[in-house]
């Protein structure tokens, strides 16, 4: 169940209104003890065998990334590299001595995001605490 709750923004044409939204109130993350634990009980492997995978995929996703690749891992998504960088007058100026910081963009699958649609899919719950 995801649990919601309100937050205040002022309307950006007009500074005294304001609205409330739904917002996405986070939980305490899953550590990976628990991870692997709950992978390993379902299936034929062994928590060892799921943190030596989940290591071993970590660090291959670093080295393609690295490398330039974009990195694709079926139903899950995909992971490729962004910069934000300073800008030069003209394109022959341009080095990486421009990029001023590095980001991992994930983008999901067509099967991820379908699991988090929200018409008509009734596995995606939400919780209001003071409506609970």
């Amino acid at each position: 169940m995801i649990t919601l709750h309100a937050i205040s923004r002022k309307n950006p044409k007009d500074l005294t209104k304001i609205a409330f939204y739904p917002a996405i109130a986070l939980q305490t993350p899953v550590k990976r003890n628990s991870f692997y634990d709950e992978i390993a009980d379902e299936s034929t492997v062994t928590k060892h065998d799921v943190k030596a995978a989940v290591s071993a995929l970590e660090a291959q996703v670093i080295k393609y990334l690295r490398e330039g690749y974009s990195v694709r891992l079926g139903d899950l998504g995909s992971f490729h590299l962004t910069c934000k960088g300073k800008g030069e007058p003209t394109a022959d100026l341009v080095t990486h001595k421009d990029i001023l910081r590095l980001r991992v963009q994930f983008t999901p699958s067509a099967t991820m995001e379908a699991a988090f649609k929200i018409a008509d899919n009734p596995n995606v719950k939400f919780l209001l605490p003071q409506n609970a």
